[in-house]
């Protein structure tokens, strides 16, 4: 609905707020999902070989420390997903209109 519009201002919508709540759980529940798996095929990528053939983990340098870091920060940025179920659930019970 538009804010915009008048015509939509005495309009109400019913949102079960228990699916809502589900929603929200299962977003931040795939979210850490995503991020495990992510991070750990990012390890691997990086230092799979090292750690197979049993030589030490090295970064060289701060230009290779940032590289490694932006590796792991990037995928971090998706948290911006459960972020908006979780606001969408609480502005829910925020702004619920209640029958008189």
């Amino acid at each position: 609905m538009s804010r915009h519009l008048k015509r939509y201002e005495k309009q109400t919508a019913v949102i079960n707020a228990r699916k809502l709540n589900q929603w929200s759980k299962w977003a931040w529940w795939l979210w850490s999902i995503f991020i495990v798996v992510i991070s750990m095929y990012t390890f691997v990528i990086q230092y799979g070989s090292d750690l197979w053939f049993g030589r030490e983990l090295s970064v060289d340098g701060p230009y290779s420390f940032y590289v490694t870091v932006m590796r792991y920060v990037i995928p971090m940025t998706s948290v911006i997903i459960p972020l908006l179920v979780q606001k969408a659930y609480k502005l829910t019970f925020q702004l619920e209109v209640k029958e008189p």
